[in-house]
């Protein structure tokens, strides 16, 4: 258990109602550094941040209930709904009298009530919000966090009582107490946190980014209590392994990395509010320090920022009990589309829920200012990400690095890693004082950059792919092999005999077919942004009606000049075609969009001809292999192990979704009033 306590003077007056004593009767040492199954800690030192423990708390408190005993009461209330009631709350009391009981119980309630009245709140905004992914995902943790409220068990009890010691062991049901480690001395030092020093570094971190430089940050708000000390050094640590930068510095509070100009902090804010702890992740660059033709800052920012983002939102799904409100925090004019001179939008903190959701569903994130709608720059503060959910934030290729060297500089990674070898003899240069080579760079913050390395400082016109050997570029899953020889399979030239009109318009068709997916996409993404009631399922109903009613009449036409002969083998087949055709259609278009939405150009190519390949099969297998061929069979077998070469060559990292699947997934679900 863990003693909480004002001063050494109330942990004295409860040594002695335990009665610790040895076996001779002499009096146990108050302090013990080996063996110990109790903690002091001094609740009044700033800032208080609660440790863990896994029993529960012991509350030792004076005459009076004071304001600062009862916050710290209802921040161990909070930590045991955060534990689901694993952990429990004794309070020690000089003097107990009969209000002491309503108090706590009212103090209990208010704080159950409190809790209840928040994330009710913060329900029902994400209730009020129209269906997207984001909003899905917060308001299944958000229910999570309101109706999971444990039973707390809190006593009172009086430090004089001849019991006291048996009603500890049997509450929170531990063996006799031995002895009790300080880990909180006199000047409120912290020996649990190794000497780490207090403040962040001066000369490398400020509170709020200069004139020059631009942040982005995920504020994440925390009831007090919630987020305990040491579960804020895991985060810390495991932040740590993820970024594995050049630079670290951790202090109390937070933690700072470096990486050339890009600066990544985790840091917590415990004195800025009474109700919440504030834990900011947040990724900084100075403008200055980067070269004139990069006008997107952010770009190098992800790349470093992704990876601490992503190893602390794992931390909290493993610490799924922990609740909290984000906040994306944009500081930087160069975030918001300003177009006048006047009243320019500087910083901004925004709901993250209501961004992912705006961006998935209208394209954009807009907010109101006064009497003017601003909005915000998506292409630099998401460049190359399209997030509509928390777990899209590092999903981006600039988190990806080949070498160490490739980790200098993100656009340097467009490059072929054959150019590493130059690079690596580039750098040897410069750390022996061989700049010749950079002279000719124009740089205004040269002198700034060279402390850092002088990487970045090279222009990238040196690395043309022209000089990459055929040899050492990387083998890449070629697509082609599989759609000719799935063609060649399905191909039958006794079907000439019939219609030869067909075979000479089928490549013309193919063409576009596939410009018709390629605009149909685009329409999509277009309307997807403009209409606000638009979804996936209206779309597909919205596009198969029209081409059903231009192509009714010539179908009707079809079918009434169509005469099926009696004595046909397949009449029975002939008619059923005919008579399910309307379905076929309407199947098949619909598998066409969803297919073609959720995959790159390359695999919808390969799925398509399968489709066809089995067709081919299933033909052969009715017909009795009456329209075999022997190319048709070579074709067969060259078109299976194309594919299988082509799934064993293609890189399995690789995103297989367009940029506009996205836009499509869970897109069926949204405004359900319309779209069902």
């Amino acid at each position: 258990m863990l003693i909480l306590a004002d001063n050494e003077n109330l942990l004295e007056r409860l040594m002695l109602s335990l009665s610790l004593e040895d076996e001779l009767g002499n009096e146990r040492q108050l302090k013990s550094e080996n063996t110990y199954n109790a903690l002091l800690l001094d609740h009044q030192k700033v800032p208080f941040n609660l440790p863990s423990e896994g029993n529960g708390y012991l509350i030792v408190v004076g005459r009076d209930l004071t304001k600062n005993i009862t916050d710290v009461i209802a921040e161990c209330i909070h930590q045991v709904i955060v534990q689901n009631g694993n952990t429990r709350i004794f309070i020690g009391k000089t003097d107990v009298n009969e209000e002491d009981n309503v108090i706590l119980q009212a103090l209990l309630n208010s704080t159950k009530e409190s809790w209840h009245k928040l994330w009710s709140q913060q329900l029902e905004k994400a209730v009020k919000l129209p269906e997207s992914i984001s909003r899905n995902e917060r308001k299944g943790k958000v229910e999570k966090w309101l109706h999971n409220m444990p039973p707390v068990e809190m006593t009172l009890a009086c430090l004089d009582d001849p019991k006291l010691h048996d009603k500890l062991c049997t509450f929170f049901n531990v063996k006799p107490i031995g002895s009790i480690k300080q880990i909180i001395d006199s000047m409120a030092r912290d020996d649990t946190l190794n000497g780490l020093p207090i403040k962040p570094p001066a000369l490398n971190w400020t509170p709020y980014p200069r004139c020059a430089e631009i942040q982005l940050s995920l504020k994440y708000s925390i009831p007090k209590g919630c987020l305990t000390e040491e579960m804020f050094r895991k985060m810390v640590s495991v932040a740590i392994q993820a970024s594995k930068s050049e630079y670290e510095y951790e202090w109390v509070n937070g933690l700072l990395v470096r990486e050339d100009v890009v600066k990544c902090t985790i840091v917590r804010n415990t004195s800025e509010d009474k109700k919440y702890n504030f834990i900011e992740i947040s990724g900084r660059v100075d403008k200055e320090e980067l070269d004139d033709d990069y006008p997107v800052p952010m770009k190098m920012v992800w790349s470093h920022l992704a990876k601490i983002i992503k190893a602390v939102h794992q931390f909290f799904d493993n610490e799924d009990k922990i609740p909290y409100i984000s906040n994306l925090v944009l500081i930087g004019d160069i975030f918001f589309n300003n177009s006048g001179i006047e009243d320019r939008v500087e910083a901004r903190s925004l709901d993250l829920m209501q961004c992912l959701s705006s961006i998935e569903r209208l394209g954009k994130i807009v907010f109101k200012v006064n009497d003017r709608i601003c909005s915000v720059n998506l292409n630099q503060v998401f460049p190359d990400i399209h997030p509509i959910c928390d777990a899209d934030l590092w999903k981006t290729r600039l988190i990806t690095f080949n070498t160490d060297t490739e980790k200098k500089d993100p656009r340097i990674r467009c490059h072929s890693t054959s150019t590493a070898p130059l690079l690596s003899e580039l750098h040897g240069s410069i750390l022996h004082n061989d700049q010749s080579n950079l002279l000719g760079v124009a740089h205004r913050n040269r002198g700034r950059k060279v402390s850092f390395g002088g990487i970045s400082a090279i222009p990238i016109h040196m690395f043309k792919t022209n000089d990459i050997p055929e040899s050492s570029a990387t083998e890449k899953p070629c697509q082609e092999e599989p759609t000719v020889f799935g063609s060649m399979a399905w191909l039958e030239f006794g079907n000439l005999e019939y219609d030869s009109w067909s075979f000479f318009l089928a490549p013309i068709h193919a063409i576009l077919n596939g410009l018709y997916y390629l605009y149909a996409q685009s329409v999509f993404n277009e309307a997807l942004k403009k209409e606000k009631n638009m979804c996936f399922d209206r779309f597909c109903l919205i596009n198969t009606f029209l081409t059903s009613t231009l192509l009714l009449f010539p179908a009707i036409v079809s079918v009434a000049s169509s005469q099926i002969s009696y004595d046909a083998s397949w009449e029975s087949i002939d008619y059923t075609l005919v008579g399910l055709s309307f379905i076929y259609m309407i199947g098949m278009k619909y598998s066409d969009f969803t297919l073609s939405f959720r995959v790159d150009l390359r695999h919808f190519s390969i799925l398509e001809h399968s489709k066809y390949f089995l067709a081919s099969m299933g033909q052969w297998y009715l017909q009795n292999m009456a329209h075999a061929t022997v190319y048709a069979f070579v074709s067969k077998i060259l078109f299976v192990l194309s594919v299988i070469r082509f799934y064993l060559t293609i890189d399995l990292n690789e995103n297989l979704e367009p940029s506009i699947c996205k836009a499509v997934k869970y897109s069926d679900i949204k405004d359900k009033e319309i779209c069902e």
